[in-house]
């Protein structure tokens, strides 16, 4: 899994947070650059408004892993019960 941030957009505070309120979260199946050069491994990334502050390309296997976190988290959500799991490990 690879992960990147992106700042140079923004002007970051003393806090080091930067909201991001009219964010949404896209998944790619896969990345294409700014050259046109094409990375096949599944996308996930930040979009505000028109750049892309957060990109995580993963495997298939990771992209899978990550599903079945997500649908195992919001299943254990309903017993009030805390529930984390790391996916890429």
């Amino acid at each position: 899994m690879d992960n990147t941030i992106y700042v140079g957009k923004y002007k970051v505070p003393k806090s080091g947070t930067i909201p991001l309120p009219k964010s949404k979260l896209r998944v790619l199946s896969c990345y294409v650059n700014t050259a046109g050069e094409v990375d096949s491994r599944v996308t996930l990334v930040i979009e505000d408004e028109n750049f892309w502050p957060a990109i995580c390309k993963m495997s298939d296997e990771e992209a899978r892993d990550l599903a079945f976190v997500l649908i195992e988290t919001v299943m254990f959500r309903g017993d009030k019960s805390q529930f984390t799991k790391t996916v890429g490990e």
